[in-house]
């Protein structure tokens, strides 16, 4: 679950951090050395390891608009990696029983986002054209994604799902 200040709480249910909590002013924000990966303070982000169910997706991407402010990365980019996370995030609530993991971590040269889920997995092929028909509603979301990164990769078996995002930070 994520509280109203849109930070992660383990109550138990919902959103949840992985992992051991630190204490740094961000009460259920999951801090780890990622070997790279620049902290607050640090003129980057704070690593996020979250769990996540369809109550938190509005709040998750608030979080994870924070973290792409907190890099230094610039408009439109940000909100390009935001809403290619998102269509990512919402594929795992969909289509893999309503929820999954999300680990953000900056590293030198960008930010990192993977999002895993426990769904039966899926044709692992990335359209390099709007899927058809164009007045579609639905069926776009992995596209999209890859269009506004810089990287996207996934690896998808029975057992579950995970997607790599990659942006870089100029």
């Amino acid at each position: 679950m994520i509280d109203a200040q849109g930070r992660a709480a383990d109550d138990g249910g919902g959103l949840s951090p992985h992992g051991a909590v630190q204490g740094d002013g961000e009460e259920g924000i999951v801090k780890r050395d990622w070997g790279g990966g620049r902290g607050v303070g640090g003129g980057g982000c704070a690593p996020l390891d979250l769990a996540f169910s369809r109550d938190d997706l509005a709040k998750l991407r608030l979080i994870v608009t924070d973290r792409c402010v907190a890099t230094g990365l610039a408009e439109p980019r940000w909100g390009d990696f935001v809403l290619a996370v998102h269509e990512v995030v919402s594929n795992a609530i969909v289509h893999a029983g309503g929820g999954g993991r999300l680990v953000l971590r900056q590293v030198p040269d960008g930010l990192i986002c993977v999002v895993s889920d426990a769904g039966g997995g899926f044709d692992p092929l990335v359209p390099t054209q709007p899927p058809e028909p164009l007045d579609a509603e639905t069926g776009r979301g992995l596209w999209l994604a890859s269009q506004l990164t810089d990287r996207l990769d996934f690896s998808s078996t029975p057992e579950g799902t995970t997607v790599t995002l990659f942006v870089r930070i100029p």
